[in-house]
């Protein structure tokens, strides 16, 4: 262990130790080992990326399912419920106050639960490509241990997009594909709300138009199942299913837990791939973070 001299910074793959001062500030940076060899480290691969999310969800079925359908599965098949008993005494289908206040509270709790889904899975995931197992449990606790910096986190988030997608939309894809990754630091590596977007930052570097490609597949595969929930939901109508629009929340709901597993698998997936090719990690240093 040797002393870094004033004003040298850490290599990328070099570890540190340090010792805290007033404020929290490190106020003696000691390096513990070699920089980490460019031979060690690798290329990103869109590949691995898809092949990871499919082998998490088969690792961990029961969590992902099971994480899903109660944080977004039954919210929302709620919800849906709650908006057909609405229509059907609103049989002229006009805006109402309690139908406006059923979809902004909808759209508010979907949101929730996807934040919720996407800090409960990661421990799983990262413990299943190291062939570990975490239980349903441990899992739950994981995700609601980290709820408010997720919260805080997904609402910066939120706003940043929004804005960049209101200044010609652009800014704010690239500020989606910047951030994508804020949750699994936000989980994994236990930072707080900004260090974790930093840290995002960061990991998405040099990597963002295979990130861009990566969304745009997530995309499809969503809208893909959507549409196919619709014809179903159709179908069901055309065969004198007795309430067409109970079948289409049952139909939406599914929908939205499928699709909520494949994409928050999807993030867990990207972080992996991130870390393990910029900084040379192999699974069992990733899944030590839960250590």
């Amino acid at each position: 262990m040797a002393d870094l001299e004033v004003g040298m910074r850490p290599e990328v793959g070099q570890r540190v130790v340090f010792l805290v001062g007033d404020n929290n500030r490190a106020v003696q940076i000691m390096s513990t080992a070699e920089p980490l060899p460019a031979s060690s480290r690798r290329r990103f691969e869109m590949s691995n990326v898809l092949e990871l999310t499919f082998s998490a969800i088969g690792n961990n079925a029961v969590i992902f399912f099971g994480a899903a359908i109660l944080l977004v599965g039954i919210p929302n098949l709620f919800l849906g419920l709650w908006n057909l008993q609405i229509a059907g005494s609103n049989p002229y289908g006009f805006p109402t106050g309690m139908s406006v206040l059923a979809n902004i509270l909808g759209a508010v709790v979907a949101w929730v639960g996807s934040i919720l889904l996407q800090g409960t899975v990661l421990k799983a995931a990262i413990n299943g490509f190291n062939g570990k197992k975490t239980s349903f449990g441990d899992a739950l606790a994981t995700g609601f241990g980290r709820f408010l910096p997720l919260l805080g986190a997904g609402i910066l988030i939120s706003i940043g997009t929004m804005l960049g997608f209101i200044l010609l939309v652009v800014p704010g894809i690239i500020l989606s594909i910047i951030w994508v990754v804020t949750a699994p630091v936000i989980v994994g590596e236990k930072r707080d709300v900004l260090s974790s977007m930093g840290r995002s930052r960061d990991l998405t570097r040099n990597h963002r138009w295979a990130i861009l490609v990566l969304i745009i597949v997530y995309l499809i595969v969503a809208w893909v199942l959507g549409l196919g929930a619709t014809f179903l939901g159709m179908a069901g109508g055309a065969a004198g299913a007795t309430d067409q629009l109970a079948l289409f929340a049952l139909v939406d709901t599914v929908v939205a837990i499928l699709v909520s597993v494949f994409s928050s698998a999807g993030v867990s997936a990207l972080y992996f791939e991130l870390r393990s090719s910029k900084e040379g990690m192999v699974p069992d240093q990733i899944a030590s973070i839960f250590d």
